[in-house]
Protein backbone atom coordinates (compact mmCIF):
# COMPACT_ATOMS: atom_id res chain seq x y z
CA UNK A 1 0.00 0.00 0.00
CA UNK A 2 1.09 3.80 -0.68
CA UNK A 3 1.73 5.30 2.83
CA UNK A 4 0.64 9.11 2.95
CA UNK A 5 2.71 11.52 4.62
CA UNK A 6 0.37 13.91 6.03
CA UNK A 7 0.00 16.07 9.00
CA UNK A 8 -2.75 14.96 11.46
CA UNK A 9 -5.87 17.25 12.13
CA UNK A 10 -8.22 17.19 14.56
CA UNK A 11 -11.34 15.20 14.03
CA UNK A 12 -14.47 16.94 12.85
CA UNK A 13 -18.02 17.28 13.29
CA UNK A 14 -20.82 15.35 11.99
CA UNK A 15 -22.53 18.53 10.74
CA UNK A 16 -19.53 19.67 8.90
CA UNK A 17 -18.90 16.30 7.02
CA UNK A 18 -22.80 16.03 6.10
CA UNK A 19 -22.29 19.27 4.05
CA UNK A 20 -20.18 16.93 1.35
CA UNK A 21 -22.23 15.25 -1.10
CA UNK A 22 -20.39 12.37 -2.67
CA UNK A 23 -21.39 9.91 -5.04
CA UNK A 24 -18.70 7.15 -5.69
CA UNK A 25 -15.67 8.41 -8.05
CA UNK A 26 -17.00 12.04 -7.54
CA UNK A 27 -14.51 14.91 -6.88
CA UNK A 28 -16.37 16.34 -3.86
CA UNK A 29 -15.70 12.46 -2.44
CA UNK A 30 -12.13 12.87 -3.70
CA UNK A 31 -11.51 16.42 -1.54
CA UNK A 32 -13.66 14.50 1.38
CA UNK A 33 -11.08 11.95 1.34
CA UNK A 34 -8.41 14.58 0.99
CA UNK A 35 -9.35 17.01 3.74
CA UNK A 36 -10.16 14.09 6.56
CA UNK A 37 -8.15 10.88 5.67
CA UNK A 38 -5.32 11.75 4.06
CA UNK A 39 -4.02 13.83 6.59
CA UNK A 40 -4.85 11.32 9.63
CA UNK A 41 -1.40 9.95 10.90
CA UNK A 42 -0.45 6.41 9.16
CA UNK A 43 -3.00 6.17 6.72
CA UNK A 44 -1.97 4.42 3.56
CA UNK A 45 -4.40 3.35 0.22
CA UNK A 46 -4.75 0.11 -0.90
CA UNK A 47 -4.58 -1.04 -4.64
CA UNK A 48 -8.14 -0.37 -4.55
CA UNK A 49 -8.43 3.11 -3.24
CA UNK A 50 -9.40 1.81 0.03
CA UNK A 51 -7.76 3.95 3.36
CA UNK A 52 -6.23 2.53 6.01
CA UNK A 53 -5.06 3.28 9.69
CA UNK A 54 -3.98 1.09 12.18
CA UNK A 55 -4.22 2.10 15.68
CA UNK A 56 -2.18 -0.10 18.27
CA UNK A 57 -1.84 -3.92 17.57
CA UNK A 58 -5.58 -4.59 16.56
CA UNK A 59 -7.22 -7.77 15.51
CA UNK A 60 -10.23 -6.28 15.08
CA UNK A 61 -11.36 -4.15 12.17
CA UNK A 62 -13.75 -0.85 12.01
CA UNK A 63 -15.72 -0.74 8.48
CA UNK A 64 -17.24 2.63 7.32
CA UNK A 65 -17.53 3.83 3.48
CA UNK A 66 -16.60 7.02 2.31
CA UNK A 67 -19.64 7.07 -0.66
CA UNK A 68 -23.12 8.28 -0.24
CA UNK A 69 -26.38 7.69 -2.58
CA UNK A 70 -26.41 11.38 -3.25
CA UNK A 71 -27.39 11.55 -7.57
CA UNK A 72 -25.17 14.97 -7.97
CA UNK A 73 -21.75 15.94 -6.19
CA UNK A 74 -20.78 19.00 -4.86
CA UNK A 75 -22.16 20.80 -1.00
CA UNK A 76 -24.84 20.87 0.59
CA UNK A 77 -26.84 22.64 3.76
CA UNK A 78 -27.85 20.63 7.03
CA UNK A 79 -30.15 21.79 9.58
CA UNK A 80 -29.90 20.49 13.46
CA UNK A 81 -32.53 20.81 16.63
CA UNK A 82 -29.50 19.48 18.67
CA UNK A 83 -30.84 15.83 18.73
CA UNK A 84 -31.06 15.17 15.05
CA UNK A 85 -29.63 16.54 11.91
CA UNK A 86 -31.46 16.72 8.29
CA UNK A 87 -31.55 18.86 5.57
CA UNK A 88 -32.03 22.29 5.29
CA UNK A 89 -35.35 23.43 4.53
CA UNK A 90 -34.41 24.75 1.30
CA UNK A 91 -32.11 21.81 0.16
CA UNK A 92 -32.25 20.52 -3.48
CA UNK A 93 -30.87 17.29 -2.34
CA UNK A 94 -32.13 13.76 -2.61
CA UNK A 95 -30.73 12.80 0.74
CA UNK A 96 -28.22 13.55 3.45
CA UNK A 97 -25.81 10.67 3.41
CA UNK A 98 -25.63 9.84 7.22
CA UNK A 99 -25.18 6.77 5.20
CA UNK A 100 -22.42 6.14 5.99
CA UNK A 101 -21.17 9.70 7.01
CA UNK A 102 -21.74 8.65 10.87
CA UNK A 103 -19.85 6.11 10.15
CA UNK A 104 -16.73 7.90 8.95
CA UNK A 105 -17.38 10.24 11.48
CA UNK A 106 -16.69 7.64 14.45
CA UNK A 107 -13.92 6.16 12.74
CA UNK A 108 -12.72 9.60 13.00
CA UNK A 109 -13.56 10.20 15.99
CA UNK A 110 -12.40 6.92 17.16
CA UNK A 111 -8.92 7.40 15.74
CA UNK A 112 -8.32 10.48 17.45
CA UNK A 113 -9.54 9.20 20.67
CA UNK A 114 -6.68 6.26 20.37
CA UNK A 115 -9.12 3.36 20.12
CA UNK A 116 -7.24 0.54 18.96
CA UNK A 117 -8.27 -1.33 15.99
CA UNK A 118 -7.66 -1.82 11.89
CA UNK A 119 -9.85 0.94 10.25
CA UNK A 120 -10.48 0.71 7.13
CA UNK A 121 -12.89 3.72 4.98
CA UNK A 122 -14.23 1.98 1.93
CA UNK A 123 -14.67 3.03 -1.77
CA UNK A 124 -18.13 2.15 -3.86
CA UNK A 125 -20.36 0.47 -1.14
CA UNK A 126 -23.19 1.90 -2.23
CA UNK A 127 -22.57 0.70 -5.61
CA UNK A 128 -22.01 -3.00 -4.16
CA UNK A 129 -18.72 -3.32 -2.35
CA UNK A 130 -16.22 -2.13 -4.90
CA UNK A 131 -13.53 -1.60 -2.88
CA UNK A 132 -14.28 -4.64 -0.25
CA UNK A 133 -15.15 -6.77 -2.89
CA UNK A 134 -11.59 -6.11 -4.80
CA UNK A 135 -9.72 -5.97 -1.57
CA UNK A 136 -11.14 -9.20 -0.41
CA UNK A 137 -10.57 -11.06 -4.00
CA UNK A 138 -6.93 -9.58 -4.52
CA UNK A 139 -5.42 -8.47 -1.52
CA UNK A 140 -6.97 -10.74 1.18
CA UNK A 141 -3.47 -10.41 3.43
CA UNK A 142 -4.27 -7.05 4.61
CA UNK A 143 -6.80 -8.53 6.56
CA UNK A 144 -4.56 -10.97 8.31
CA UNK A 145 -5.22 -11.76 12.01
CA UNK A 146 -8.16 -10.12 12.69
CA UNK A 147 -11.17 -11.93 14.29
CA UNK A 148 -13.70 -9.20 14.37
CA UNK A 149 -14.97 -6.89 11.39
CA UNK A 150 -17.53 -4.16 12.67
CA UNK A 151 -19.28 -2.09 10.13
CA UNK A 152 -20.36 1.06 11.37
CA UNK A 153 -22.97 1.22 8.49
CA UNK A 154 -26.73 0.30 10.31
CA UNK A 155 -29.62 2.22 9.99
CA UNK A 156 -31.47 2.29 13.49
CA UNK A 157 -30.06 2.56 16.93
CA UNK A 158 -30.07 -1.32 18.22
CA UNK A 159 -29.17 -3.71 15.63
CA UNK A 160 -26.33 -5.91 15.59
CA UNK A 161 -26.34 -7.60 11.66
CA UNK A 162 -25.84 -11.44 12.45
CA UNK A 163 -26.82 -12.06 8.50
CA UNK A 164 -26.55 -10.18 5.23
CA UNK A 165 -27.58 -11.29 1.79
CA UNK A 166 -29.29 -14.32 3.44
CA UNK A 167 -25.71 -15.35 4.75
CA UNK A 168 -24.63 -15.82 8.08
CA UNK A 169 -21.67 -13.36 8.71
CA UNK A 170 -20.77 -13.76 12.76
CA UNK A 171 -22.18 -15.77 15.19
CA UNK A 172 -25.21 -15.49 17.62
CA UNK A 173 -22.67 -15.78 20.99
CA UNK A 174 -20.84 -13.08 19.54
CA UNK A 175 -23.79 -10.90 18.73
CA UNK A 176 -24.71 -11.50 22.38
CA UNK A 177 -21.47 -11.05 23.83
CA UNK A 178 -20.78 -7.11 21.43
CA UNK A 179 -24.01 -6.62 23.12
CA UNK A 180 -23.39 -6.96 26.24
CA UNK A 181 -19.69 -5.33 26.19
CA UNK A 182 -22.46 -2.58 24.78
CA UNK A 183 -24.73 -2.68 27.89
CA UNK A 184 -22.41 -0.41 30.28
CA UNK A 185 -23.90 2.41 27.70
CA UNK A 186 -27.37 1.05 25.84
CA UNK A 187 -28.71 -1.10 28.54
CA UNK A 188 -32.73 -2.41 29.39
CA UNK A 189 -34.79 -0.77 26.54
CA UNK A 190 -32.08 0.29 23.79
CA UNK A 191 -29.82 -2.56 24.35
CA UNK A 192 -28.05 -3.47 20.88
CA UNK A 193 -29.76 -7.17 19.96
CA UNK A 194 -28.87 -9.64 17.04
CA UNK A 195 -30.91 -9.13 13.86
CA UNK A 196 -30.76 -10.24 9.98
CA UNK A 197 -29.61 -7.43 8.13
CA UNK A 198 -29.13 -6.34 4.21
CA UNK A 199 -25.59 -6.01 3.02
CA UNK A 200 -22.16 -3.67 3.60
CA UNK A 201 -18.48 -4.33 3.16
CA UNK A 202 -17.89 -6.75 5.70
CA UNK A 203 -20.04 -9.46 4.04
CA UNK A 204 -17.19 -9.30 1.57
CA UNK A 205 -14.75 -10.87 4.34
CA UNK A 206 -16.99 -13.84 5.91
CA UNK A 207 -14.65 -15.86 4.36
CA UNK A 208 -11.52 -14.29 5.51
CA UNK A 209 -12.51 -13.07 8.88
CA UNK A 210 -14.83 -15.51 11.68
CA UNK A 211 -16.84 -12.35 12.92
CA UNK A 212 -18.44 -9.86 10.47
CA UNK A 213 -21.21 -7.40 11.75
CA UNK A 214 -22.68 -4.16 11.24
CA UNK A 215 -23.70 -2.05 13.69
CA UNK A 216 -26.69 0.21 14.12
CA UNK A 217 -25.11 4.06 13.86
CA UNK A 218 -28.36 6.23 14.33
CA UNK A 219 -29.55 7.30 11.22
CA UNK A 220 -33.09 6.82 9.63
CA UNK A 221 -35.24 6.79 6.63
CA UNK A 222 -32.02 6.35 4.52
CA UNK A 223 -31.42 7.54 0.50
CA UNK A 224 -34.30 9.86 1.23
CA UNK A 225 -34.47 13.62 1.33
CA UNK A 226 -36.05 12.82 4.74
CA UNK A 227 -32.87 11.22 5.94
CA UNK A 228 -32.28 12.54 8.94
CA UNK A 229 -29.16 11.06 12.26
CA UNK A 230 -29.58 11.24 15.74
CA UNK A 231 -26.80 12.58 17.21
CA UNK A 232 -27.35 11.89 20.32
CA UNK A 233 -27.01 8.30 19.56
CA UNK A 234 -24.14 8.60 17.28
CA UNK A 235 -22.31 10.02 20.94
CA UNK A 236 -23.47 7.52 22.81
CA UNK A 237 -22.37 4.46 20.59
CA UNK A 238 -18.98 6.86 20.11
CA UNK A 239 -18.50 7.03 23.92
CA UNK A 240 -19.57 3.08 24.26
CA UNK A 241 -17.29 1.79 21.42
CA UNK A 242 -14.01 4.34 22.51
CA UNK A 243 -14.65 2.02 26.11
CA UNK A 244 -15.01 -1.54 24.68
CA UNK A 245 -12.73 -4.25 25.70
CA UNK A 246 -12.52 -6.55 22.68
CA UNK A 247 -11.33 -9.23 25.17
CA UNK A 248 -14.93 -9.09 26.36
CA UNK A 249 -15.87 -10.40 22.70
CA UNK A 250 -16.12 -14.02 21.77
CA UNK A 251 -15.32 -15.55 18.48
CA UNK A 252 -17.41 -18.62 18.07
CA UNK A 253 -17.58 -18.90 13.95
CA UNK A 254 -14.98 -20.16 11.86
CA UNK A 255 -14.71 -18.28 8.23
CA UNK A 256 -15.03 -22.68 7.09
CA UNK A 257 -18.71 -22.68 8.25
CA UNK A 258 -21.05 -23.64 5.59
CA UNK A 259 -21.63 -20.44 3.36
CA UNK A 260 -24.56 -21.25 0.99
CA UNK A 261 -25.08 -18.70 -1.37
CA UNK A 262 -28.04 -16.75 -1.30
CA UNK A 263 -31.67 -17.32 -3.76
CA UNK A 264 -32.37 -13.71 -5.49
CA UNK A 265 -35.21 -12.41 -4.90
CA UNK A 266 -36.97 -9.36 -6.89
CA UNK A 267 -39.89 -6.56 -6.72
CA UNK A 268 -38.69 -3.51 -5.06
CA UNK A 269 -35.90 -1.06 -4.08
CA UNK A 270 -35.23 -3.16 -0.92
CA UNK A 271 -34.25 -6.48 -2.55
CA UNK A 272 -30.76 -7.96 -3.16
CA UNK A 273 -29.16 -9.83 -6.26
CA UNK A 274 -26.06 -11.48 -5.70
CA UNK A 275 -22.94 -11.32 -7.30
CA UNK A 276 -22.46 -8.18 -4.88
CA UNK A 277 -21.67 -6.18 -8.49
CA UNK A 278 -25.80 -6.76 -9.62
CA UNK A 279 -26.69 -5.71 -5.87
CA UNK A 280 -29.38 -3.31 -5.30
CA UNK A 281 -31.07 -1.74 -2.35
CA UNK A 282 -32.35 1.14 -0.55
CA UNK A 283 -31.27 0.60 2.83
CA UNK A 284 -28.19 -0.25 4.68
Amino acid sequence: MTRLHARSTLAPSLTELLTYCRPHGSATEQAFVDRYLMTLPGATVDPHGNVHVTVGTPDILWSCHTDTVHRDAGRQRVSTDGTWIQLAADSPRNCLGADDTAGVYLCLHMIAAGRSGHYIFHRGEERGGIGSTALAKHTPWLLDGHRFAIALDRAGTRDIVTHQCGQRCCSDVFADSLSAALAPTFTHDDAYTGTDGVYTDTHEYRHLIPECTNLSVGYAQAHSARERVNVTHVHRLLTALTRLRVDDLVCARSVDDPDPLPVPRGGTDQDWWYPAQLFRYSVT
